[in-house]
């Protein structure tokens, strides 16, 4: 297993969420999409290296600010 934060994220997520959840491929896909989007989104828009990833960079601004982009929005202005 990958000790950096973004490899024990995705090992929980092939692991426990599709063994322990139950869930469809399809949303694992989904999950793991969506996971790897955002730590791109870390690495390129706050020039955080993928092995400097941690819980912390897991924020509620961040993920804000991650969510407004993806919709379009400047991150100036609230999202309906």
């Amino acid at each position: 297993m990958n000790k950096t934060f973004p490899g024990m994220l995705e090992h929980y997520v092939v692991s426990y969420v599709k063994d322990e959840a139950g869930m469809s491929k399809e949303t694992l896909r989904a999950y793991y999409s969506a996971i790897e989007q955002y730590i791109i989104w870390l690495k390129e828009t706050r020039s955080i290296g993928i092995k400097d990833i941690g819980v912390t960079h897991f924020s509620k601004e961040n993920m804000k600010s991650f969510l407004s982009r993806k919709k379009g929005f400047s991150g100036n202005e609230e999202p309906p």
